[in-house]
């Protein structure tokens, strides 16, 4: 049995709510005229998470909550809005669901998901599990496919990364993977120069691609690097580029080409000409996310 997706990224852990956490107060308040809250489940980097139920469709749900009284909070918050509104504004299967934004009396804004039962791919690879071609192929074409939707609507995820590629512990549902967390999309250069300030590079060292290191806007290309980088590290255990530092990490991925697979991973060397296009360092070689699915199932 797996876990539920708590709806936050963090690098901070999640941490426990003391029993006297004002948090408590918003059990059994119905938020939207629908959505019920249960229980208090934990707090994270961006917020408090709570565990509900939606009392129209008798689902289970998960409540986001960011509070907006210090500076780092009320960048928090306005990530979530535009995290709600994102996610709302594309409907695809392979993206998470966003079933209602509201503001609570306080000015705290709130997010209502859908419940995710499993794990994400980060977590199921820290338990050293492995993934067959099958599964690896799966997650190419569900992502492969929301960016698709994504793209089309000029959005960028900006941190497709294993931690937010989530398995479902249901192996009977279709798709049974989800593309999860739109806190660092953007949809255009003024949004995210007013929330995240000036020189400031967004995403996870090992999944940036190399020309926002060299300080291009993150494009659509960038998000298809992302999902290649995701792809080999299923594949081979570890990130094409690693370092002692994330400048480390930066500075390699900026200057050198991206690996030879099969020197890595000791195997699949027929996957060695995808991932040299995949993971090049001229963005205008990178071909589409759909065209990335359709090249990495016909390298097998």
């Amino acid at each position: 049995m797996g876990g539920l997706w708590h709806g936050v990224r963090s690098s901070r852990p999640l941490l426990e709510v003391r029993p006297d956490d004002s948090a408590h107060s918003l059990v059994g308040r119905l938020l939207g005229g629908r959505f019920r809250i249960d229980r208090v489940l934990a707090r994270g980097g961006m917020g408090t998470l709570l565990g509900g139920h939606d009392e129209v469709r008798a689902t289970p749900v998960v409540v986001k909550v960011v509070g907006g009284a210090k500076r780092r909070e009320v960048v928090a918050s306005e990530r979530l809005l535009r995290e709600a509104k994102l996610a709302c504004r594309v409907q695809h299967p392979s993206i998470v669901r966003v079933l209602d934004l509201g503001m609570l009396e306080t000015l705290e804004p709130y997010l209502v998901m859908e419940q995710l039962v499993g794990e994400d791919v980060a977590s199921l690879m820290a338990r050293e599990r492995s993934f067959s071609l099958a599964e690896v192929v799966d997650v190419a074409r569900s992502i492969g496919e929301a960016l698709a939707e994504l793209h089309a609507s000029q959005i960028v995820h900006r941190d497709v990364k294993t931690e937010n590629v989530f398995v479902l512990a249901d192996a009977t549902l279709e798709p049974r993977v989800k593309l999860i967390d739109f806190g660092l999309a953007i949809l255009d250069d003024e949004t995210m120069t007013r929330i995240t300030g000036s020189g400031h590079l967004l995403g996870t060292a090992e999944y940036i691609a190399p020309e926002c290191v060299r300080g291009e806007r993150a494009t659509a290309a960038s998000d298809v690097y992302a999902l290649a980088t995701t792809l080999f590290e299923m594949l081979a255990g570890r990130a094409p580029f690693a370092g002692a530092s994330m400048v480390d990490v930066l500075v390699r991925k900026s200057r050198e080409p991206a690996p030879c697979f099969s020197e890595i991973a000791r195997r699949h060397a027929h996957l060695d000409p995808f991932f040299a296009v995949a993971l090049d360092r001229d963005p205008r070689k990178c071909p589409s996310a759909l065209e990335l699915v359709d090249r990495f199932a016909a390298s097998f």
